[in-house]
């Protein structure tokens, strides 16, 4: 497939990652950084400079070179790892180069900066970095890869690369286009890159784009939470903090500020964080709301349902659900939502674990084991249920005796 040097029609408009990008958000939100995650050495330029001679023949042949060259167990070496030393807190694009080794996030900034100092981005946005969560438990685990926005419709056996949200939902095809500072109107294919991937044209269900903000905030989100695994929290808090002070869709910096407040207790600053919930992808975020919220004297069950919404299998949603039913008496309602909570375990569990919590013959007894990295069991839930329905028994006779009186 033959595909085009870059975009035409719209010269005029700043490509994403232009040359320091990084020094004007830095010097517009006065941080005391002095970070370039695209930073490229005399090494990388070499790198970028063979991508860009390899354009001019087989632009395809390039991008592929390239994904093969850095993916994971590439042909360039790295391994992935998230454990090692980083000075800074995070690898640049010329630190994963040289160390071989690090994470998808440092990947993505490598596969970047080596396309855009080789001839990508020049005119208009060839490739983006993106932000992608999945859903584990529960909660959003963070993940990142390249993406490639073409100016061209994929067909025959190209077409199954291109992303199919991209294809199928307006609002977030608009939404990269506007990162991108690219023209609507155009036929344009995205192909994501994943760099832990064997091969290209990922499927990721939620993924955000990143501005050139957004990648400063990204390496500060990381670089975080490496400082939080050291242990030190107050660097960890700062860059959080001033990773959503220059992207406020850092959804990550986020969750993780929140997480801190709420463990130490802080609910109105908890309040205050999670207020525009549009922008809470953590289902477990939700129910720390709900939580701070009620410790500050408003009672709500908004939460714990939206975080049902965002994730069925949300274990700790039920258990707030039935808390917050309890605590204002509400025995029915408690009942209803642990006999839900029940049905989704027994349906959600593989059938090994299936079998090693409930028992198959008659005179058998579950053990009590950890399920879905939560510390409850079926047999435990069915003592709630059993407990709660000894108490509405209790509401009920106490209710008949009073109408008696």
């Amino acid at each position: 497939m033959k595909l085009s040097s870059g975009f035409s029609g719209a010269g005029s408009r700043i490509p994403l990652y232009s040359r320091g990008f990084e020094t004007s958000i830095i010097e517009k939100n006065r941080l005391p950084y002095r970070i370039n995650p695209l930073f490229a050495d005399k090494n990388v330029l070499h790198e970028a400079k063979i991508f860009e001679n390899r354009t001019r023949t087989d632009r395809w042949a390039a991008i592929y070179e390239l994904f093969e060259k850095i993916k994971l167990g590439g042909t360039h070496g790295i391994t992935y790892d998230i454990l090692s030393e980083r000075p800074d807190g995070c690898l640049n694009a010329t630190e994963i180069f040289r160390m071989k080794r690090g994470c998808c996030l440092e990947q993505t900034f490598l596969f970047l900066s080596i396309a855009t100092n080789g001839g990508f981005n020049q005119k208009e946005t060839d490739v983006i970095g993106f932000l992608i969560y999945s859903l584990q438990d529960g909660a959003y685990d963070l993940h990142a890869c390249p993406g490639l926005l073409l100016k061209t419709t994929l067909r025959g056996d190209y077409a199954r690369l291109n992303h199919h949200k991209f294809l199928n939902n307006t609002a977030f095809r608009k939404e990269i286009l506007e990162v991108a500072n690219a023209r609507e109107g155009d036929n344009y294919s995205l192909i994501l890159l994943d760099l832990t991937y064997p091969e290209i044209g990922a499927q990721h269900k939620h993924i955000v784009p990143m501005s050139d903000a957004g990648i400063v905030a990204a390496y500060l989100t990381n670089s975080g939470e490496n400082f939080y695994r050291r242990g030190s929290m107050k660097e960890a808090v700062a860059r959080w903090s001033f990773a959503l002070q220059i992207e406020e869709k850092e959804v990550l910096a986020l969750s993780n500020l929140i997480a801190e407040e709420y463990d130490a207790n802080n609910w109105t600053r908890v309040v205050s964080l999670t207020e525009d919930i549009g922008k809470i992808v953590n289902p477990i975020d939700l129910l720390r709301r709900n939580e701070a919220s009620r410790n500050i004297g408003e009672w709500s069950v908004a939460e714990p349902y939206r975080a049902l919404g965002e994730d069925p299998k949300c274990v700790d949603a039920y258990l707030y659900l039935a808390r917050i039913y309890i605590e204002n008496g509400d025995r029915f309602g408690a009942l209803s939502v642990l006999s839900g909570l029940r049905r989704q375990l027994k349906s959600t569990i593989n059938e090994g674990y299936r079998n090693a919590l409930i028992p198959t013959k008659k005179d058998e007894k579950a053990p009590d084991q950890l399920l879905l990295s939560q510390k409850i069991s079926l047999k435990k839930i069915e003592g709630w249920r059993v407990e709660c329905e000894e108490l509405i028994k209790m509401n009920i006779a106490q209710s008949s005796t009073d109408t008696a009186k």
